[in-house]
């Protein structure tokens, strides 16, 4: 028997025993595909931000500088923090920004609106 076949089978059980155990956390945002690329793309492309669907936005775990800047672009200004949610103005518009952890390594922000309505 090949070393590959005596150990490919472990892992497929290990992995599945994993999936199984972490099912809630795994599918706590519904789809889990999109969460997995924005992880991939932080972990390997170095970018600081990554988007997650129209109002939701990610970043490894941190200050929320990157946030703060990604905003800048789109004319938003930092406002004040309360706990988990982050204030932004542009103008007389006010964005309201819903911040949350996900398994201790990243933020995900959830925006009030899409940025570009």
């Amino acid at each position: 028997m090949t070393p590959l076949r005596r150990v490919l089978p472990p892992s497929i059980v290990l992995v599945l025993v994993f999936a199984i155990v972490n099912v809630g956390t795994i599918f706590q945002d519904g789809n889990p595909l999109p969460v997995l690329r924005a992880i991939i793309k932080l972990e390997f492309t170095g970018s600081n931000m990554v988007q997650l669907a129209e109002n939701k936005l990610m970043q490894k775990d941190g200050p929320e500088t990157p946030l703060t800047d990604f905003l800048a672009e789109h004319g938003w200004e930092f406002k004040d923090r309360l706990g988990s949610a982050i204030f932004y103005t542009r103008g007389n518009d006010e964005l309201f920004v819903k911040t949350r952890k996900l398994s201790g390594f990243y933020t995900v922000y959830e925006l009030e609106y899409p940025l570009h309505r």
